[in-house]
């Protein structure tokens, strides 16, 4: 939580699954990877994730407000759902 008139502020990071997103000499950014498979929780991935894209900053707001829905809700519309398979 924050501190002072920032108290009632939340933040959380994650820096497990930090990579470069430019090169370090170049500052060209980085291509994205295709048929990458899924790291971390996929409750919360993004749609991009979902189809097999290398996670990116991009996601991130829509990460989040997975997340917030979950936090307001208790659950997502598509927990319930089976997947035919592991990927």
């Amino acid at each position: 939580m924050g501190i002072g008139h920032h108290s009632h502020i939340l933040y959380f990071v994650d820096f497990g699954l930090t990579k470069q997103y430019r090169d370090f000499i170049t500052c060209i950014h980085r291509h994205l990877i295709h048929s990458k498979s899924l790291t971390g929780t996929g409750r919360c991935a993004s749609l991009h994730t979902h189809h097999g894209f290398e996670q990116a900053r991009r996601d991130d707001p829509e990460s989040i407000i997975y997340s917030l829905l979950y936090f307001l809700k208790g659950s997502l519309s598509w927990q319930s759902l089976k997947a035919k398979t592991k990927q």
